[in-house]
């Protein structure tokens, strides 16, 4: 059985305040909306202050960069520490006293 080596990856993440819990998208209709900071979808619905609403979606907290970019530069442009290389010991076939090895 081989040992498969995987090399860690470090990436910074900022320090970030100030998110809301939940962050929610009221809609009056197909295309007119509302953001709603709270923690559950009903309290979105209370908060947005709609009588007829049309769907309530959750946003999404991809559109942050959640990634330090510089930090993450300056970790691409260091020099990487040598590690050595992984060893597999050949498997030696039992001797069948023949001489014929």
């Amino acid at each position: 059985m081989s040992e498969e080596v995987f090399e860690n990856l470090s990436i910074p993440k900022k320090e970030l305040s100030g998110l809301p819990v939940g962050r929610y998208r009221v809609y009056k209709d197909a295309s007119n909306y509302v953001n709603v900071a709270a923690d559950t979808a009903m309290q979105a619905l209370e908060a947005c202050g709609f009588k007829d609403v049309y769907k309530v979606e959750r946003d999404r907290l991809d559109a942050h960069n959640l990634l330090n970019i510089e930090e993450w530069k300056n970790l691409q442009s260091a020099p990487k520490a040598a590690t050595p290389a992984a060893t597999e010991e050949v498997a030696q076939l039992p001797s069948t006293g023949t001489g014929a090895e």
